[in-house]
């Protein structure tokens, strides 16, 4: 956070916002601001969400029975140790209580994808899933933003996530 001090006598601030190449925009939006993503790193981020939204989905409702299991598939495409991870793992108790009789993807719809820098990505998607409760089907869209951090093998693993 920063603290911006006007002295005694405040005035309209005059804001200004470039781009990458020093141009003026004058319409700024959130794009203009984000690095392009190249295009075998979309492929990446991409299949790395699709593996991650079908494995969240089989550990969050549990529908298998293997608790254990559906968070190892989680486990292995994040990055060890990062807050996500943890509330992954301490999440697990709760899942005993799931009464999902039944889940099925029906899509993934992909938003942004942004290469941050240093090893880092960006991707927002929203998930559709129709699952079987204890009455009948339910459908939810379930928005996410994922922080993704770049491996020295030129995997894709799972730093931060965001639901919105």
């Amino acid at each position: 956070l920063y603290t911006y001090d006007t002295g005694r006598y405040p005035v309209e601030p005059e804001l200004e916002f470039r781009d990458a190449d020093g141009k003026t925009v004058d319409d700024p939006q959130e794009e203009d601001f984000l690095a392009k993503c190249p295009a075998a790193d979309i492929t990446g981020v991409s299949g790395v969400s699709e593996e991650f939204v079908k494995a969240y989905i089989e550990y969050a409702s549990n529908v298998n029975n293997n608790i254990t299991g559906n968070y190892y598939r989680l486990e292995r495409i994040m990055v060890q140790d990062s807050t996500i991870l943890k509330r992954i793992r301490y999440a697990i108790a709760g899942l005993g209580w799931a009464s999902s009789r039944g889940e099925e993807l029906r899509g993934i719809d992909f938003g942004r994808f942004a290469e941050l820098g240093g090893g880092y990505y960006y991707c927002d998607l929203v998930f559709t899933v129709d699952t079987l409760g204890t009455k009948d089907v339910v459908t939810t869209e379930n928005g996410v933003k994922i922080i993704f951090l770049k491996a020295e093998d030129g995997s894709f693993l799972i730093n931060a996530l965001s639901s919105f």
